[in-house]
């Protein structure tokens, strides 16, 4: 008797590429063509892709700053509708880098510079032991 894979040849990769205060941003890869992901994070599963794809990249928002996440992904092959889980992926969200005063109400604030004419994000750097750390 044959046996058909109805799952993915190799374990679909889930890894995290951008990390902000409020948001983060993963890179997935699968060997066959995916149809859906679903991300089980914080409690919660999401659908965070539909279509047809090998690779992508999905943002997950209105996180809470400076929290541990454990992400999961459950991928679904596009032919045979077989599914597959990412590994763990421990990350976290940003801490807020400043804290501005507008009309006597602390709020959150993220620093911009101006590159080239464009506002950017920054993100701060502190210098310890001679060696330039991200963060606060």
């Amino acid at each position: 008797m044959t046996k058909i894979n109805r799952g993915f040849t190799t374990r679909p990769t889930l890894t995290v590429t951008v990390r902000k205060p409020h948001s983060l941003t993963f890179r997935w890869t699968t060997s066959e063509f995916c149809s859906r992901i679903m991300l089980s994070m914080g409690g919660t599963s999401t659908r965070v892709f539909a279509g047809k794809a090998k690779s992508g990249t999905f943002t997950v928002d209105g996180l809470t700053p400076d929290t541990s996440y454990t992400a999961i992904g459950v991928f679904t092959r596009e032919d045979t509708g077989g599914t597959s889980n990412s590994l763990p992926v421990n990350t976290s969200t940003k801490k807020i880098a400043a804290r501005v005063k507008v009309n006597g109400v602390w709020k959150e604030a993220m620093p911009y510079v101006r590159v080239n004419g464009v506002w950017k994000e920054a993100i701060p750097h502190t210098r310890v032991n001679n060696e330039w750390k991200e963060g606060i």
